[in-house]
């Protein structure tokens, strides 16, 4: 998976930015700005990054 191999490149700083992001959309999201549809993926964005992260950290 892409994903996986730009956050072994890249290491916990992508994971953190990924999260981040995913996290400040979420929070657009809930203050109105965008529907639900969105402010549930950035949580399944979210949850899949720290599984990555953890993932890559297990193997390493």
């Amino acid at each position: 998976m892409l994903s996986e191999m730009w956050l072994r490149l890249h290491g916990s700083n992508a994971v953190i930015c990924v999260v981040w992001a995913d996290l400040w959309i979420s929070r657009v999201a809930q203050s109105g700005f965008l529907n639900t549809v969105i402010n549930e993926n950035a949580k399944e964005r979210a949850a899949e990054a720290v599984s990555l992260f953890e993932n890559v950290e297990t193997t390493d």
